[in-house]
């Protein structure tokens, strides 16, 4: 366990040297795969303006100008953290329903939200549909082969996102 949280820890610590260091153009985000009962769940989530502390097996993430984007999960239930980075070009943070959404460099269109995504569409700016899909969970990951560099449109129930790949 001490092996465990101690790597955990220097992975934190570079990842904040690093985060300090970079480009304004960059946000780092983490992906937390975890159990929850008999499901092994991914998180999705932006760790800008937030702290990550253990403390008591719990696994914090504490958001001090957002409160509502705190997270808790139990340590001896997270599997695998993730850190990465994400072009701010490339994701669109709607703050009133915490959705997050990028594409990747495997043209893979990442969504996440607090809530079920529900319906979603995917267009390019040209008005061609690449997706549609009916999503009963709070987070997806949708190929799009073809997406080349340029605007996409991404329809969420009642939202429509703007995303730009570069």
């Amino acid at each position: 366990m001490k092996k465990r949280t101690l790597f955990l820890l220097l992975i934190v610590s570079g990842l904040l040297v690093k985060t300090h260091t970079m480009a304004q153009k960059v946000e780092p985000y983490v992906k937390i795969t975890h159990n929850e009962g008999d499901n092994l769940v991914e998180d999705f989530f932006s760790i800008e303006d937030g702290m990550m502390k253990i403390l008591n097996n719990d696994l914090l993430f504490i958001y001090s100008k957002r409160p509502e984007l705190n997270r808790t999960y139990e340590f001896h239930m997270v599997s695998k953290i993730q850190f990465m980075e994400q072009s701010i070009t490339s994701v669109e943070f709607l703050k009133e329903n915490s959705v997050v959404a990028f594409i990747d460099k495997d043209m893979l269109l990442h969504l996440s939200s607090d809530k079920s995504l529900g319906k979603i569409s995917v267009w390019t700016i040209t008005g061609i549909n690449l997706a549609n899909i009916d999503c009963k969970e709070t987070s997806a990951s949708i190929p799009l082969p073809k997406a080349d560099q340029g605007v996409y449109i991404v329809r969420l129930a009642n939202q429509t996102i703007k995303l730009i790949k570069q």
